[in-house]
């Protein structure tokens, strides 16, 4: 009696795993395999540059904030931002976050999504001499 609880407890937490986990990780592995040198050179010249990033969610106004700084900690006016939110866990959703110039050197783009918890901002910033850093975020919805 007891082993068949067991099983069947089992089974159903299983039933629910596979339901909810879509078992995809990224598209196409096959081909972002094979452009990861590609992707290795893009990474030391955007840590040459020395850039870094700060992405905050401000909930009261359901938008996101991007910073970036330089080497020196100065705001670096001018940028060509963009940015995507995507949930950690959980069914793949993918939201477009249009990016504009929230002051001098601060990006925003309104971001309300229907789901609290986490999310990964993905922002390119690109300015114009070509140099891009492109990094990943995780903020908390409230």
């Amino acid at each position: 009696m007891g082993l068949g609880l067991v099983i069947a407890v089992n089974m159903v937490l299983l039933f629910f795993a596979l339901r909810s986990f879509p078992g995809l990780v990224v598209k196409n592995a096959y081909e972002r395999g094979r452009g990861y040198g590609a992707e290795i050179e893009r990474s030391e010249a955007q840590d040459a540059l020395g850039w870094s990033l700060d992405v905050r969610h401000d909930g009261a106004a359901g938008r996101v904030v991007v910073r970036i700084v330089d080497a020196a900690g100065r705001e670096i006016p001018g940028l060509r931002v963009s940015a995507i939110a995507d949930r950690p866990v959980g069914r793949l959703v993918t939201v477009d976050l249009p990016m504009s110039a929230a002051g001098e050197a601060r990006y925003g783009g309104a971001f309300a999504p229907q789901a609290r918890g986490a999310w990964d901002i993905t922002v390119s910033a690109r300015d114009g001499a070509g140099r891009e850093l492109r990094a990943t975020r995780r903020v908390i919805v409230k």
